[in-house]
């Protein structure tokens, strides 16, 4: 396996040396709901989790819950986000972050989420933080000001790395966001512990005083305690890249003594319409709007899929609705496969060609995590198999080998076989009744009013098969 590590700027073999992989996710802020842009990140997460259990690891997984201290600047500026939610709401900070998070879970439900090992809440973790603190203090890379306390970038050698920010780089280039603070030694310093307004909503006791951490800090808090020093990859949207992860790496490494992540790997934003996603444009959807459209969570998780990591999503509806036709297609080549009868024969080339498959789907993934080429393979499997079925060259046997073998991709993917169930599930009170009248005349042997049935139900846009133990009925069409 090879990925691209963006701390090195260059795809690296991963070889672990080890059977259990230690993952850390920067999770939510839960003063709003999570947009599609956010899920984007978060299924590049699963993808990538769902992998590496397919190629036989034990991944702990942790994503963190951002309950406190991500401001509404980056640059150690303006309020806390769940605070200004709160004021605007008149509810308690803690009214907000756990509504915020009950929405998320649901969210990650509806899309089929492998769940984290744990999904801890900064909130609970401030202790932690300050240790980190207390010791960045001793070995003299942080220093406190007035009761807020600073992390000084100049004293961490590596600073910039990750993002190519370099202390230098961000003394020629000025960044317009950057805080007038005149407490600090820099002002691209950033903030370790806050000094709290008396009024502050959310405040701690500490040795410098009563205040709330930065946000940079809840990450390298829950992940040493989590994971240990030392972790495998650490994933997280491309925003996360600067300053949030530099400031990670500066705090862990100079913390702990030792290196924080071994690859670090990020998603690309998703555009909307070909442009950023955009509140005054009413261009930033959540999976309750998707579904408002009438989509299934899972045909949006299926377009991430066709998405490469690296690359920028352009989300549509007119591209969401093709996704939806290319799942309709494996769901329909599914159905087809369950109604092969034929007991006959061996295809040999059909043997071969779910070996291939299975192959090339885990050399595609094996690239850098190649979802779109994975997702091709399938297609392509498809095609090919369905070739098969119209000269009637595949038997019983070899389309049962063919369901096993989506049902093993579908560990990665997943998605199709809980969307089969879900389409089957979802039948119409309408053919329903038209199922139990024909259901009776097969029962009476009346075939006629049973043929005519069978058409005004597949006029519907249904496939039906029958059974020993009945009928089995499906979305999608019978051939």
């Amino acid at each position: 396996m090879k990925f691209y590590n963006t701390y090195s700027k260059t795809e690296e073999n991963f070889d672990p040396g080890k059977k259990e992989i230690l993952m850390y996710n920067c999770g939510p802020t839960v003063y709003s709901f999570a947009t599609i842009g956010n899920f984007a990140t978060f299924l590049t997460n699963d993808f990538l989790k769902r992998y590496l259990e397919f190629k036989g690891y034990q991944v702990k997984q942790i994503m963190n819950i951002t309950d406190v201290g991500h401001l509404t600047s980056d640059a150690d500026e303006g309020e806390d986000k769940i605070i200004k939610k709160a004021r605007e709401e008149g509810k308690t900070p803690e009214e907000i972050a756990r509504f915020f998070e009950k929405q998320f879970f649901l969210d990650l439900k509806k899309l089929n989420f492998s769940l984290a090992n744990k999904y801890p809440r900064a909130t609970d973790h401030v202790q932690e933080m300050i240790v980190i603190i207390k010791e960045l203090i001793n070995k003299g890379y942080a220093y406190e000001k007035d009761g807020t306390v600073y992390y000084d970038i100049s004293k961490f050698e590596d600073y910039g790395n990750l993002s190519g920010n370099t202390p230098e780089k961000l003394e020629e280039e000025v960044r317009e966001a950057v805080v007038k603070d005149s407490n600090k030694k820099s002002p691209h310093d950033f903030v370790l512990w806050v000094k709290a307004p008396e009024k502050h909503l959310m405040k701690w006791d500490s040795p410098w005083s009563k205040g709330y951490p930065g946000w940079h800090l809840e990450c390298s808090a829950m992940a040493k305690k989590y994971l240990g020093p030392t972790i495998d990859i650490h994933t997280g949207g491309e925003d996360n890249i600067f300053p949030h992860h530099e400031a990670e790496i500066a705090q862990s490494e100079a913390a702990n003594g030792t290196k924080f992540v071994n690859l670090w790997l990020h998603r690309r934003h998703i555009l909307v319409d070909g442009t950023k996603m955009s509140k005054s444009k009413g261009t930033i959807y959540t999976i309750s709007d998707l579904e408002k459209l009438g989509y299934d969570p899972l045909v949006y998780r299926f377009f991430i899929f066709g998405t490469h990591y690296r690359s920028k999503a352009h989300f549509s509806f007119a591209n969401l609705d093709n996704v939806k036709k290319g799942l309709q297609r494996v769901i329909d080549f599914i159905g087809r496969l369950k109604r092969i009868e034929n007991t006959a024969g061996t295809n040999l080339e059909a043997m071969a060609l779910i070996e291939q498959a299975e192959d090339n789907f885990d050399k595609a993934l094996a690239n850098d995590l190649n979802t779109p080429e994975a997702l091709a393979v399938i297609y392509d499997f498809i095609s090919k198999t369905n070739q098969f079925i119209d000269q009637g060259k595949i038997n019983r046997e070899e389309a049962k080998r063919s369901v096993d073998l989506l049902r093993k991709l579908d560990q990665v993917v997943g998605l199709f076989f809980l969307y089969l169930e879900k389409s089957q599930a979802n039948i119409p009170d309408k053919i329903q009744i038209l199922l139990d009248k024909r259901e009776a005349a097969r029962q009476s042997k009346d075939f006629d009013l049973s043929d005519s049935l069978r058409e005004e139900i597949e006029k519907e846009g249904f496939a039906l098969k029958d059974t020993a133990s009945g009928q089995e009925i499906m979305r999608g069409n019978t051939e």
